[in-house]
């Protein structure tokens, strides 16, 4: 609410706008209204100020004289994830930040890393003092205006010019439900939450159905029309026929049309070409590639550099592209080319390891800054790990040669430990079988249960898991057939509201679990390649500006796939975790604003069905 001032628009007074706050707290949160304190007396607010040297600006002051900041506990009040600090914490943590760095000036306020001037009056979103809301006191335009900072970032003015407004934007926030920094208030439970407002988005477009009809481009001077069979013919070679680095006599013949010169650019690489290598012992390499997540349409065979080109492309969609080939009785497999997104390492991945050692022993040799790792899987499970370091700590982007050297000492070990004896750049030299990766879904479980356990009762019924919902209170009340209900409605509406509910796969769970029967999840299932397949559209979506000469397609005809993502992973974990764990996980994933209310009209609903009490 505002008032005029000489046709000036002002906000009105704090003193006003604290009262239309507590009074609408008091109808709807009185949680929430308990947790601010008492106001602050003159005396105290005086000694704050002479102790950080500061005048305080009149809205601070009537703020404080209104509350003296909040006490923190269940239903606290917060503004965009920070609490209102008491007089104590505002000297104390005002006075932390001049201890970083010396106060310089810029010139440019906004420029200084931090300004003796600026009065830190919010706890952060940990509550301490590393992040949160200033208000500035240095003379000039900008006196008394709102400032955020932010761990790692540079502090900056909000759209806030003085703390009047800001609170007056509050009141306005809770009395019309009003966004306030994308946020709107939800009254639960007698305290106060913020929810994200979700903006409508229509249903995404696929970069892997424009990928596909696009077809793999090729390097400048080179053909690809022999090799357009070779993914069809895998099963057979997968199925006995000796493995081989280079295409066989059949595979040639059906090539002849790549009557081309191959062109090589010769140069020296500062640092020798060592990757991240996977063995597999008794595999072949098509075998291999399935067992990395490779999809078959993908195969056929590369040289390094059209494995680069063609991944660094729209047709890649940001999916990890590897390649592999034979040393004596092993396998072996290298990434060329990696998800842009995480950048990191698909063969790195416990999800991998476990597949490609199924029935089979699997080495993993990597160098990683100044440290080398082996690990050794069998049978699904690790069996062995070993690393060692250079002793020298590299700069960003350089490579040491005690690196490189150690790297090439492990290399040279798996000759004696393994029989396998590999020289990367001979090895990988030339064209090898190779793929797309549709990765696989992150395992929910650990192998090793005591580092990652599958979440418990109890993790599900503490009000911090559950963004402050007290699903405790409803899990002691009801049954576990209550429960299970309640928690499908919620999937239901989870499905909907994220834009799950037009895929068979996903449908089709839900009526399973309706039923009470099992859902098939596992490896290859339908429901595991639709969550792949989503997985790898949302991560498409972020390199989607890499590609603008050839798609006009826009990031915000692509946001769709990250609701669809965390959707279908609360899918996972409902049918992977126990009752109620899934049930939180489902909770966690809701984007709907009044998804509380939803919660508490659903169980009136199952509850009358069951003829259960609530």
């Amino acid at each position: 609410m505002v008032i005029n001032e000489d046709d000036r628009t002002v906000p009105q007074p704090v003193e006003e706008s604290w009262a239309r706050i507590d009074s609408w707290l008091a109808r709807h949160a009185p949680k929430t209204l308990r947790s601010l304190r008492p106001p602050a007396n003159k005396e105290r607010i005086a000694e704050a100020e002479r102790t950080l040297d500061v005048t305080f600006c009149p809205d601070l002051v009537a703020s404080l004289q209104c509350h003296d900041g909040t006490d923190l506990g269940a239903g606290v009040l917060t503004l965009d994830r920070v609490t209102l600090a008491p007089l104590a914490d505002i000297v104390s943590n005002s006075l932390s930040r001049r201890d970083i760095g010396a106060d310089q000036d810029y010139g440019d306020e906004e420029l200084a890393h931090w300004r003796d001037e600026w009065v830190i009056f919010t706890r952060g979103v940990a509550w301490d003092s590393y992040d949160g809301r200033f208000i500035t006191h240095r003379d000039g335009e900008n006196y008394g205006r709102v400032g955020d900072f932010f761990t790692g970032d540079a502090p900056s003015f909000t759209e806030w010019g003085s703390l009047r407004a800001m609170l007056a934007d509050l009141a306005d926030a809770l009395e019309h439900r009003r966004p306030m920094r994308g946020e709107v208030p939800v009254a639960d439970d007698r305290a106060l939450h913020w929810e994200q407002i979700p903006k409508p988005i229509a249903d995404p477009i696929s970069l892997l159905d424009l990928a596909e009809r696009a077809g793999e481009p090729e390097r400048p001077g080179q053909s690809v029309s022999g090799h357009t069979s070779y993914g069809a013919r895998l099963q057979a070679a997968s199925d006995g026929e000796a493995p081989s680095n280079s295409t066989s006599d059949q595979e040639v013949s059906q090539t002849a049309s790549l009557s081309f010169a191959r062109i090589v650019y010769p140069q020296q690489d500062p640092v020798p070409y060592q990757p991240d290598v996977l063995f597999a012992e008794g595999v072949t390499p098509g075998d291999l590639l399935l067992r990395t997540g490779v999809r078959p349409e993908s195969l056929r065979a590369r040289d390094k550099e059209q494995a680069m080109f063609a991944a660094s492309r729209l047709w890649g969609a940001a999916r990890p592209m590897v390649r592999a080939g034979t040393c004596g009785a092993w396998s072996f497999v290298v990434q060329d080319a990696g998800d842009s997104w995480r950048n990191d390492s698909e063969l790195r991945r416990p999800e991998v390891l476990r597949r490609v050692s199924a029935r089979s022993r699997a080495v993993l040799l990597y160098r990683q800054g100044n440290t080398v790792t082996r690990t050794v899987y069998a049978g699904g499970q690790p069996v062995d790990r070993h690393q060692k370091w250079s002793g020298h700590s590299p700069a960003t982007g350089y490579v040491s040669e005690a690196e490189r050297a150690l790297y090439t000492a492990m290399m040279a070990e798996l000759r004696p430990d393994f029989g396998i004896d590999f020289a990367p750049a001979e090895a990988t030299r030339g064209e090898l079988l190779s793929g797309l990766v549709l990765r696989f879904s992150d395992d929910l479980q650990d192998p090793d249960p005591e580092l990652d356990p599958v979440p418990d009762e109890e993790f599900a019924l503490d009000p911090e898991d559950t963004r402050g919902f007290d699903l405790g209170a409803i899990v002691v009340a009801n049954s576990d057939e209550v429960l299970r209900r309640l928690f499908l409605r919620q999937l239901r509406r989870l499905t909907t509201e994220s834009g799950l509910d037009g895929f068979p796969e996903v449908s089709g769970a839900l009526d399973r679990l309706d039923r009470g029967e099992p859902v098939a999840s596992g490896d290859e299932s339908p429901l595991d390649l639709r969550t792949r397949r989503i997985e790898a559209e949302m991560r498409a979506s972020f390199t989607v500006d890499s590609h603008r000469e050839e798609t006009d397609v826009t990031l915000d005809e692509l946001r769709g796939w990250g609701n669809r993502y965390n959707g279908v992973e609360a899918l996972r974990r409902f049918i992977r975790y126990p009752l109620v764990a899934g049930g939180a996980a489902v909770l966690h994933a809701r984007t709907s604003p009044d998804w509380r209310r939803d919660v508490r009209a659903d169980l009136a609903a199952v509850c009358s069905e069951t003829h259960e009490t609530l």
